[in-house]
């Protein structure tokens, strides 16, 4: 079990060290630090940071463009 003691250790520092990061909302442009967001995404590839559920929604509707095609 230690093993898994050293991976939460790890990844408590990790996630100390980038929630203090600073990170923009990808729709409407505030920049925070990590911590300071309230709604998060979690993608495979990358964790986007929201300001509000507002902005969440709006990222997660189809574009325009997609209902065209």
């Amino acid at each position: 079990m230690a093993h898994r003691s050293n991976l939460i250790q790890v990844s408590q520092r990790l996630s100390l060290a980038t929630d203090l990061e600073v990170t923009r909302d990808p729709i409407c442009g505030v920049e925070k630090k990590r911590k300071d967001f309230k709604t998060i995404l979690f993608r495979p590839s990358h964790t986007f940071y929201f300001c509000s559920k507002e902005c969440l929604n709006q990222f997660l509707q189809p574009s325009k463009e997609k209902k065209a095609a």
